[in-house]
């Protein structure tokens, strides 16, 4: 046993092995004992070293005063099909120890609250099997439903040999430990410690568990052989409480390999709020056969524990998934995730395509604290594909000496995504041969350290690997800022054109050399870069994408420190690649140094060459400034460009392209840049950004059409969409300056292209863009009144003749009441039943007036003055809106 996992495991993690040491030192009872079945049908027969129990029902239940098996014995049990199930109960006190043979055609079930031993040279041939201390019920048993309980503290041990393929074996109770070999390839295999437990028969016949309650001290260890090829493995244990802890240990071998189409699946689960998993054996879902996948393997609890592992989800087509300590992200809803997450530096994790693929999926993740000493790779396959995708995260996080690759020879680069609080990339200072304290940060620690040779090692790979340091604004202890600071000399010469990203929740602080080969470097942040030492790519490009304002080429040396034989001390510089700068707010390009900074010389023949502001850009350049603004000089940024001395270029460039993008502060005077470059050959295209608006009046939803004017109305300028163009709010809240991103939209500009779009900073340059605008409130209709119960009213309306003369067709005081104030939620239908009268349709409008519309009337009727609230009104103004059948009922006489 690995000393790491030895020294962890508590004293009653040995109960497992006192109750076998026990069971095999003293009297074991031969042949099971007082049989009577309970329920179901079936008949008991005993020979000289053998026991028969042939069942005819499809379940049965038999209660045992005893159940053991002497070595050299067997029971058989006969029964209808390989899904019937038969329930065997210890009612006696004695332990169950099996030494001999055990076979069934179909599902056994032995329950013993006693203790359960499988003794080394039992030998178990079944279709399944369920080894249980806690207790489950005659009725649920019988109804298919497999809920255990109880509070015995006895152990399941198997030291023999179990079989199962095709099938199922369950091993449950408070410690459950398997020394010897469970076999069910293309079936289920679960161990499985708690206080109450439940598992469930899936379609296809594997078995599901879940620990309903915890046990105290619950353990689940193997150091032996469990093999579910093309199935799945279970390994799990609750606490009763988050005082008392529950172990899942795995010292020897775990497999669920792929058997054809069918990948195999590995979960070692602990208790998320105090329980432990140490995995110093092997854990093997992968695929090597031509054509095969990886599966997938799940290890997490509380605190989550590699010590010498060798884990492997590999495929001969594709690498499969590990997930250690919680999903991609922490986002996993399937996963739970870890407090505090170890990996030692002799473990090895692979996901890789061997042949031709893709490369798999490992995330190392915790909470609080990560250590990564280890190997994790996840490599496109030899002949073809990418690389996959690898992380190693936590709010605190150590990969000191980590080797992580995720390249591919013949394909993409893969990613490793580191994912802490604060963050420094310098030189590491652990080994990752920790002995103690494997799931605490460093006392006071609130920057995690990223070693820059762990990033280097994995830029350089063959094939490269893309690499992505992010930050949260939340350390492990409560503070972090989500920084990033360059501290140590960071130089790769990759393969392939790998890419380095930092992206910063906050700054990011380059204060040492940075250099690539055909590499890439992007740095995005939500505020503010400073590059204070020399960034240079020879084939590669650099882009630089700042929230706020991007500095560039001020220098921050101790006050007194000396600055000998350094050329270039700030600066950035690449052979044949592109330099593109991005800030919603100022971009800064200055020679200046911080206050107390000393160049001095040693003696007179010491040459120092300071060129203090170096930019040189052979292949293209972008400079984009002031996206965080609204239209010309509001809140937006500028291009500022400082040379070292007056008529000194601050840039060179050859034969390439130049784009400055700014925020003008007037469209009318527009910024002059041409004479910090010196140029060859390289044409200058000076644009003013422009804002398209894109205000909406509010609907639900966050889509947006930009319209054709923009803001501020720079002359000459129209914008067009493309096929496909989109845009959309950042919310669907009403609100002024809210963000709106776009793409496919472009500038019609006169022939000098003085004009240009904001794009999105840390985004794609070209195709996206980013402006503001506002959601006004959707104008709320009037409620319309709900039509509620009809009453029939019988109105006379005297005076009024057949031809549409003779007098008022209604008289104000006679159809006042019509309102009907103590009915207001009535709907009012007149029912004229005078042989001469017309037939109004009378509807209230809330809150007034009410419309009176003659619908019958021989010609139309005009308007007449009425009192108040009634009108009349000719039909062709205003139809009826509610128009009520007559019913029997008491009239109503006005």
């Amino acid at each position: 046993m690995n000393k790491a996992i030895q020294n962890r495991i508590p004293p009653f993690a040995l109960s497992a092995f006192v109750v076998a040491a026990a069971l095999s030192c003293g009297a074991v009872r031969a042949a099971p004992a007082s049989g009577a079945v309970a329920a179901g049908s079936a008949t008991i027969t005993t020979a000289p070293l053998r026991t028969t129990i042939t069942q005819t029902s499809q379940n049965a239940v038999i209660n045992w005063q005893s159940f053991g098996i002497a070595a050299g014995e067997a029971v058989r049990f006969d029964q209808p099909n390989a899904n019937a199930v038969v329930l065997n109960r210890v009612t006696g006190s004695e332990p169950s120890a099996i030494y001999g043979n055990l076979s069934a055609n179909g599902k056994v079930f032995l329950v013993n609250p006693g203790g359960i031993l499988f003794g080394s040279g039992a030998s178990v041939n079944v279709g399944g099997l369920v080894a249980s201390t806690l207790s489950i019920t005659d009725n649920n048993f019988m109804a298919g439903r497999y809920q255990f309980s109880g509070t015995s503290t006895g152990s399941v041990v198997n030291q023999g040999v179990i079989n199962a393929d095709g099938g199922y074996v369950a091993l449950l109770g408070a410690s459950v430990t398997n020394n010897g070999s469970i076999q069910a390839n293309l079936g289920s295999v679960v161990l499985a410690a708690g206080k109450a437990i439940t598992l469930e028969v899936m379609p296809g016949g594997l078995l599901s568990a879940r620990v309903d309650e915890g046990a105290v001290n619950a353990l689940v260890q193997n150091g032996g052989l469990i093999q579910a090829d093309g199935g799945q493995v279970l390994m799990t244990a609750q606490a009763a409480g988050v005082l008392l802890g529950s172990v899942v240990n795995n010292t020897g071998m775990v497999r669920a390999q792929s058997i054809s189409n069918r990948n195999g699946s590995i979960q070692l689960l602990g208790d998320m709020n105090s329980g432990t998993v140490n995995v110093s054996g092997t854990l093997d879902a992968s695929g090597r056969s031509p054509g095969q996948n990886g599966g997938r393997i799940v290890v997490t609890a509380h605190h989550t524990g590699l010590f010498g592992a060798n884990i492997d989800a590999s495929g001969d087509t594709g690498g499969g998934t590990v997930l250690l300590g919680g999903g991609f992200q922490g986002r996993g809803l399937t996963v739970a995730n870890a407090t505090a997450s170890y990996l030692s530096a002799d473990a090895v994790v692979r996901a890789d395509a061997v042949s031709q693929g893709n490369g798999g999926t490992v995330v190392l993740w915790a909470n609080e604290s990560t250590r990564a000493y280890g190997t994790i790779t996840a490599r496109g396959g030899a002949t073809g594909g990418s690389g996959g995708m690898i992380e190693t995260s936590g709010h605190w996080l150590d990969v000191t000496g980590l080797s992580a690759n995720a390249s591919a020879p013949q394909g993409a680069p893969g990613n490793w995504l580191l994912d802490p609080a604060d963050v420094t990339i310098g030189t590491g200072t652990t080994s990752g041969s920790l002995s103690t304290n494997f799931f605490t940060p460093d006392s006071g620690a609130s920057a995690s350290t990223v070693d820059s040779a762990a990033l280097r090692i994995a830029l350089e790979a063959t094939g490269g690997t893309n690499v992505t340091i992010t930050t949260t604004n939340a350390g492990a202890q409560g503070n972090g800022f989500g920084d990033i600071t360059v501290a140590s000399e960071l130089t790769w010469t990759p393969g392939n054109a790998a890419t380095l990203t930092l992206s910063a929740a906050r700054d990011v602080n380059i204060n040492a050399d940075m250099s690539a080969t055909r590499g890439n470097l992007v740095v995005c942040c939500g505020r503010d870069i400073n590059v204070r030492a020399l960034v240079t790519t020879v084939s590669g490009s650099v882009l630089l994408s700042a929230g706020r304002d991007l500095i560039i080429n001020r220098v921050a040396l101790d006050p007194g420190q000396p600055l000998l034989g350094r050329t270039n001390v700030a600066g950035i510089r690449t052979t044949t690649g592109n330099i593109a700068m991005c800030a919603s707010h100022d971009i800064k390009l200055t020679n200046s140094f911080d206050a107390g900074a000393l160049i001095t010389q040693v003696t007179s023949s010491t040459t120092l060459n300071l060129d203090l502001a170096e930019y040189r850009i052979p292949a293209g350049m972008l400079i984009n400034a002031g996206t965080g603004g609204t239209g010309p000089g509001l809140a937006g940024g500028t291009v500022i460009l400082t040379p070292m001395a007056p008529g000194t270029s601050l840039i060179t460039v050859t034969d390439a392209s130049i784009f400055i993008n700014y925020n003008p502060v007037s469209y009318l005077a527009p910024n002059d840049y041409s004479s910090n470059f010196t140029r060859t050959n390289a044409p200058l295209s000076q644009r003013m950004l422009v804002f398209p608006q894109g205000d909406k009046t509010a609907d639900g939803s966050t889509s947006t059409t930009l319209l054709a004017t923009l803001k501020g109305d720079p002359p000459g300028a129209t914008l067009l969409a493309g096929v496909g163009a989109t845009a959309s709010f950042d919310t669907a809240a009403v609100g002024v300056g809210k963000e709106i991103n776009f793409s496919g939209y472009a500038l019609d500009v006169p022939s000098q292209a003085i004009y240009a779009l904001p794009v999105l900073c840390c985004g794609p340059l070209l195709g996206k863009g980013l402006t503001s605008g506002r959601i006004t409130p959707a104008a709320i209709p009037p409620l319309l009144p709900t039509p509620g119960p009809v009453v029939p009213v019988v109105i006379d309306a005297p005076g009024v003749q057949p031809d549409g003369t003779g007098g008022p067709v209604v008289q104000g005081p006679t159809y006042t009441d019509l309102v009907m104030p103590q009915y207001p939620a009535f709907v009012v239908a007149p029912v004229l039943l005078q042989p001469f009268s017309r037939v109004l349709d009378v509807t209230p409008v809330t809150p007034a007036p009410m419309q009176l519309v003659a619908v019958q009337a021989p010609a139309p009727v005009a308007p007449r003055a009425v009192a108040a609230p009634a009108q009349v009104v000719p039909e062709e103004v205003v139809p009826p809106i509610y128009v009520a059948p007559p019913r029997p009922a008491k009239p109503y006489r006005n």
